[in-house]
Protein backbone atom coordinates (compact mmCIF):
# COMPACT_ATOMS: atom_id res chain seq x y z
CA UNK A 1 0.00 0.00 0.00
CA UNK A 2 1.61 3.52 -1.21
CA UNK A 3 1.48 5.99 1.56
CA UNK A 4 -0.03 8.19 0.10
CA UNK A 5 -3.00 6.00 -0.03
CA UNK A 6 -2.98 6.32 4.28
CA UNK A 7 -3.43 10.13 4.26
CA UNK A 8 -6.80 11.37 5.64
CA UNK A 9 -7.92 15.13 5.76
CA UNK A 10 -8.84 15.42 9.63
CA UNK A 11 -12.16 17.73 9.74
CA UNK A 12 -11.12 19.20 6.08
CA UNK A 13 -8.59 21.20 7.12
CA UNK A 14 -6.30 22.95 4.91
CA UNK A 15 -8.77 23.26 2.04
CA UNK A 16 -10.73 25.99 2.95
CA UNK A 17 -11.58 28.52 6.07
CA UNK A 18 -13.47 27.41 8.45
CA UNK A 19 -12.97 23.27 8.14
CA UNK A 20 -16.06 20.77 8.08
CA UNK A 21 -17.79 23.27 5.37
CA UNK A 22 -19.05 22.80 2.11
CA UNK A 23 -15.99 24.97 0.05
CA UNK A 24 -13.88 22.54 2.18
CA UNK A 25 -15.76 19.43 0.82
CA UNK A 26 -15.29 20.64 -3.36
CA UNK A 27 -11.68 21.02 -2.55
CA UNK A 28 -10.76 17.96 -1.17
CA UNK A 29 -12.93 15.59 -3.24
CA UNK A 30 -10.86 17.69 -6.27
CA UNK A 31 -7.88 17.36 -4.79
CA UNK A 32 -8.30 13.29 -4.54
CA UNK A 33 -7.36 12.60 -1.16
CA UNK A 34 -8.27 9.27 -0.27
CA UNK A 35 -10.11 9.88 2.96
CA UNK A 36 -12.35 12.90 3.99
CA UNK A 37 -13.32 13.39 7.88
CA UNK A 38 -16.05 15.08 8.71
CA UNK A 39 -17.59 15.50 12.13
CA UNK A 40 -21.22 15.63 13.13
CA UNK A 41 -23.56 17.35 15.87
CA UNK A 42 -27.02 17.26 16.42
CA UNK A 43 -29.21 20.75 16.82
CA UNK A 44 -31.75 21.59 18.71
CA UNK A 45 -34.20 20.78 16.48
CA UNK A 46 -32.76 17.50 15.82
CA UNK A 47 -31.02 18.14 12.55
CA UNK A 48 -27.32 17.34 12.11
CA UNK A 49 -24.66 18.99 10.83
CA UNK A 50 -21.21 19.10 10.02
CA UNK A 51 -19.55 20.24 13.15
CA UNK A 52 -17.18 19.74 15.79
CA UNK A 53 -17.57 21.77 18.79
CA UNK A 54 -20.79 20.43 20.91
CA UNK A 55 -23.63 22.56 20.03
CA UNK A 56 -24.24 23.61 23.46
CA UNK A 57 -21.21 26.09 23.41
CA UNK A 58 -23.35 28.40 21.29
CA UNK A 59 -25.91 30.87 22.98
CA UNK A 60 -29.39 29.63 23.99
CA UNK A 61 -30.57 32.67 21.57
CA UNK A 62 -29.24 31.05 18.60
CA UNK A 63 -31.31 28.65 16.41
CA UNK A 64 -30.16 26.55 13.28
CA UNK A 65 -30.35 28.24 9.91
CA UNK A 66 -30.00 26.52 6.19
CA UNK A 67 -26.90 26.30 5.07
CA UNK A 68 -25.47 29.30 3.30
CA UNK A 69 -26.95 31.39 6.45
CA UNK A 70 -23.95 33.23 8.17
CA UNK A 71 -23.66 31.97 11.91
CA UNK A 72 -22.14 35.38 13.44
CA UNK A 73 -22.15 34.12 16.99
CA UNK A 74 -19.89 30.44 17.10
CA UNK A 75 -17.80 29.04 19.43
CA UNK A 76 -15.41 30.35 17.86
CA UNK A 77 -13.85 32.23 15.36
CA UNK A 78 -12.02 29.45 13.47
CA UNK A 79 -15.71 27.63 13.46
CA UNK A 80 -17.80 30.87 11.73
CA UNK A 81 -19.48 30.27 8.85
CA UNK A 82 -21.97 28.46 7.28
CA UNK A 83 -24.14 25.63 8.80
CA UNK A 84 -23.32 22.60 6.73
CA UNK A 85 -26.05 19.67 7.10
CA UNK A 86 -24.95 16.52 6.92
CA UNK A 87 -27.64 15.85 4.05
CA UNK A 88 -25.59 18.47 2.03
CA UNK A 89 -22.54 16.94 2.31
CA UNK A 90 -23.55 13.23 1.50
CA UNK A 91 -24.80 15.07 -1.68
CA UNK A 92 -21.51 16.78 -2.42
CA UNK A 93 -19.75 13.70 -1.38
CA UNK A 94 -21.34 11.81 -4.20
CA UNK A 95 -21.29 14.25 -6.58
CA UNK A 96 -17.69 15.85 -6.25
CA UNK A 97 -15.55 12.64 -5.44
CA UNK A 98 -13.62 9.69 -7.58
CA UNK A 99 -14.67 6.52 -7.00
CA UNK A 100 -11.59 5.37 -4.91
CA UNK A 101 -12.88 8.39 -1.99
CA UNK A 102 -14.45 7.65 0.77
CA UNK A 103 -15.83 9.96 3.60
CA UNK A 104 -15.56 9.16 7.26
CA UNK A 105 -18.00 10.27 9.60
CA UNK A 106 -17.06 11.38 13.41
CA UNK A 107 -20.56 10.76 15.14
CA UNK A 108 -20.11 13.40 18.52
CA UNK A 109 -23.53 12.87 20.06
CA UNK A 110 -24.98 9.68 20.75
CA UNK A 111 -29.14 8.49 20.16
CA UNK A 112 -29.22 9.62 16.49
CA UNK A 113 -27.09 6.87 14.78
CA UNK A 114 -30.33 5.83 13.04
CA UNK A 115 -30.56 8.77 11.26
CA UNK A 116 -27.14 9.13 10.15
CA UNK A 117 -27.04 5.63 8.87
CA UNK A 118 -30.83 6.74 6.91
CA UNK A 119 -28.83 9.68 5.44
CA UNK A 120 -26.26 7.35 4.22
CA UNK A 121 -27.92 5.26 2.90
CA UNK A 122 -30.92 7.67 1.19
CA UNK A 123 -27.21 8.83 -0.40
CA UNK A 124 -26.08 5.50 -1.70
CA UNK A 125 -22.62 6.01 0.25
CA UNK A 126 -23.42 3.04 2.58
CA UNK A 127 -20.03 0.97 0.93
CA UNK A 128 -17.70 4.37 0.37
CA UNK A 129 -18.30 5.50 4.34
CA UNK A 130 -16.64 4.87 7.75
CA UNK A 131 -18.21 5.40 10.58
CA UNK A 132 -15.88 6.86 13.36
CA UNK A 133 -17.28 7.52 17.02
CA UNK A 134 -15.25 8.38 20.48
CA UNK A 135 -18.75 7.18 21.91
CA UNK A 136 -18.60 2.78 22.08
CA UNK A 137 -22.22 2.74 22.65
CA UNK A 138 -22.66 4.88 19.09
CA UNK A 139 -20.31 1.73 17.74
CA UNK A 140 -21.96 -0.88 19.27
CA UNK A 141 -25.77 1.00 18.43
CA UNK A 142 -24.83 1.35 14.59
CA UNK A 143 -23.71 -2.51 14.72
CA UNK A 144 -27.15 -3.40 15.92
CA UNK A 145 -28.90 -1.11 13.23
CA UNK A 146 -27.01 -3.63 10.87
CA UNK A 147 -24.55 -1.14 8.75
CA UNK A 148 -22.20 -2.37 5.84
CA UNK A 149 -20.05 0.32 6.78
CA UNK A 150 -16.48 0.06 8.52
CA UNK A 151 -16.76 1.28 12.08
CA UNK A 152 -14.31 2.84 13.87
CA UNK A 153 -13.47 3.65 17.79
CA UNK A 154 -11.54 6.30 19.15
CA UNK A 155 -10.07 6.22 22.62
CA UNK A 156 -7.19 6.06 25.03
CA UNK A 157 -5.43 3.02 24.82
CA UNK A 158 -2.62 3.05 27.92
CA UNK A 159 -0.92 -0.08 26.85
CA UNK A 160 2.33 1.52 26.26
CA UNK A 161 2.95 2.67 29.80
CA UNK A 162 2.88 -0.75 31.54
CA UNK A 163 2.11 -1.30 34.57
CA UNK A 164 1.08 2.15 35.95
CA UNK A 165 -1.29 2.05 32.51
CA UNK A 166 -2.66 -1.41 33.44
CA UNK A 167 -3.01 0.24 37.76
CA UNK A 168 -5.02 3.18 35.85
CA UNK A 169 -7.39 0.74 33.50
CA UNK A 170 -8.40 -0.83 37.07
CA UNK A 171 -9.09 2.39 38.79
CA UNK A 172 -11.13 4.11 36.46
CA UNK A 173 -12.77 0.75 35.22
CA UNK A 174 -16.39 2.13 36.55
CA UNK A 175 -15.92 6.19 36.05
CA UNK A 176 -18.11 7.81 34.00
CA UNK A 177 -16.85 11.27 34.96
CA UNK A 178 -17.03 14.37 33.41
CA UNK A 179 -14.67 17.30 33.09
CA UNK A 180 -15.49 20.35 31.17
CA UNK A 181 -17.25 19.44 27.91
CA UNK A 182 -14.73 16.36 28.40
CA UNK A 183 -16.42 12.63 29.63
CA UNK A 184 -14.06 9.87 30.85
CA UNK A 185 -15.21 6.46 30.05
CA UNK A 186 -13.61 3.32 32.10
CA UNK A 187 -14.02 -0.02 30.30
CA UNK A 188 -17.06 -1.01 32.26
CA UNK A 189 -19.34 2.25 31.48
CA UNK A 190 -18.91 1.75 27.89
CA UNK A 191 -21.87 -0.38 27.06
CA UNK A 192 -24.11 1.45 29.26
CA UNK A 193 -26.35 4.49 27.66
CA UNK A 194 -24.61 7.73 28.24
CA UNK A 195 -28.25 9.37 29.58
CA UNK A 196 -27.19 12.95 30.49
CA UNK A 197 -24.16 12.73 28.31
CA UNK A 198 -25.41 11.40 24.98
CA UNK A 199 -24.94 15.31 23.60
CA UNK A 200 -23.19 18.35 23.86
CA UNK A 201 -19.95 16.68 25.15
CA UNK A 202 -16.58 14.98 24.14
CA UNK A 203 -16.33 11.46 24.76
CA UNK A 204 -13.14 8.92 25.92
CA UNK A 205 -13.01 5.45 26.80
CA UNK A 206 -9.86 5.14 28.57
CA UNK A 207 -8.13 1.59 28.96
CA UNK A 208 -5.71 -1.14 27.88
CA UNK A 209 -7.18 -2.31 24.81
CA UNK A 210 -10.52 -3.00 24.88
CA UNK A 211 -13.74 -5.35 26.24
CA UNK A 212 -14.05 -8.16 24.15
CA UNK A 213 -17.59 -7.32 22.82
CA UNK A 214 -16.42 -4.14 20.81
CA UNK A 215 -13.49 -5.95 19.53
CA UNK A 216 -15.91 -8.38 17.74
CA UNK A 217 -17.93 -5.55 16.81
CA UNK A 218 -15.12 -3.49 15.07
CA UNK A 219 -13.23 -6.62 13.52
CA UNK A 220 -16.91 -8.16 11.60
CA UNK A 221 -17.62 -4.70 10.42
CA UNK A 222 -13.40 -5.10 8.81
CA UNK A 223 -12.52 -1.62 11.12
CA UNK A 224 -10.80 -0.80 14.00
CA UNK A 225 -9.39 1.46 16.02
CA UNK A 226 -7.95 5.07 16.62
CA UNK A 227 -5.54 6.43 19.08
CA UNK A 228 -3.35 9.46 19.36
CA UNK A 229 -0.25 9.26 17.12
CA UNK A 230 2.25 8.94 20.89
CA UNK A 231 0.30 6.13 21.72
CA UNK A 232 1.32 4.03 18.73
CA UNK A 233 3.79 1.40 19.14
CA UNK A 234 5.06 -2.12 18.76
CA UNK A 235 2.47 -3.43 20.77
CA UNK A 236 -0.42 -1.49 20.12
CA UNK A 237 0.58 -2.60 16.15
CA UNK A 238 1.36 -6.63 17.22
CA UNK A 239 -2.20 -6.59 19.20
CA UNK A 240 -4.79 -5.17 16.28
CA UNK A 241 -2.51 -7.24 13.72
CA UNK A 242 -3.98 -10.20 15.76
CA UNK A 243 -7.34 -9.30 16.65
CA UNK A 244 -8.12 -8.13 13.03
CA UNK A 245 -8.70 -4.47 13.39
CA UNK A 246 -7.02 -1.61 11.27
CA UNK A 247 -5.43 1.18 13.29
CA UNK A 248 -5.76 4.77 12.36
CA UNK A 249 -3.52 7.33 13.98
CA UNK A 250 -4.03 10.78 14.93
CA UNK A 251 -2.90 14.02 13.72
CA UNK A 252 -0.24 15.07 11.82
CA UNK A 253 0.54 18.28 10.46
CA UNK A 254 4.13 18.11 8.50
CA UNK A 255 5.10 15.73 5.74
CA UNK A 256 7.88 14.06 8.26
CA UNK A 257 5.25 13.02 10.91
CA UNK A 258 2.98 11.97 8.18
CA UNK A 259 6.15 9.83 7.01
CA UNK A 260 7.06 8.35 10.18
CA UNK A 261 3.72 6.45 11.03
CA UNK A 262 2.76 5.98 7.13
CA UNK A 263 5.57 3.91 7.08
CA UNK A 264 4.56 1.93 9.65
CA UNK A 265 3.26 -1.65 8.38
CA UNK A 266 0.80 -1.97 10.82
CA UNK A 267 -0.95 1.65 10.54
CA UNK A 268 -4.07 2.02 8.07
CA UNK A 269 -4.80 5.71 8.16
CA UNK A 270 -2.99 8.80 9.61
CA UNK A 271 -5.05 11.68 10.11
CA UNK A 272 -3.36 14.97 8.95
CA UNK A 273 -4.27 18.81 9.48
CA UNK A 274 -2.69 20.25 6.38
CA UNK A 275 -3.39 17.19 3.72
CA UNK A 276 -2.92 19.05 0.88
CA UNK A 277 0.09 20.62 1.64
CA UNK A 278 1.80 16.78 2.22
CA UNK A 279 0.37 15.05 -0.84
CA UNK A 280 2.14 17.79 -3.15
CA UNK A 281 5.00 17.05 -1.11
CA UNK A 282 4.67 13.14 -1.33
CA UNK A 283 5.24 14.24 -4.98
CA UNK A 284 8.65 15.47 -4.30
CA UNK A 285 11.89 13.16 -4.81
CA UNK A 286 12.76 13.71 -1.04
CA UNK A 287 10.47 11.81 1.34
CA UNK A 288 12.41 12.21 4.86
CA UNK A 289 10.91 15.79 5.21
CA UNK A 290 12.17 17.73 7.99
CA UNK A 291 10.08 19.52 11.59
CA UNK A 292 8.27 17.89 13.53
CA UNK A 293 4.96 18.37 15.11
CA UNK A 294 4.64 20.49 18.52
CA UNK A 295 2.09 18.47 20.09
Amino acid sequence: MMMIEKLLSHRLRGFGSPENTAGAMRAACGVGIRYLEIDTRVSPDGTIYVRHNPWSSLPRSMRAVPSGVRASKDSSPRERGSLFPLEEALRLFSDCSNASQRLCIDIKDYGFEHLHLELVRRAGLEQRVSFVSWIPQTILRLHLLGTTSPLVLSYVDLVRFGWLGRAADRAIAGCCAPFGWFVFLGRNRCTEAPGSFARGYQHGLICVGLPAALVDVLSNSRGGICVQRRLVNGKLIARCLDLGLELWTFSVRTKASFVRYARQPGVKVVFCDRAEEIARALNQPDISGSGRDST
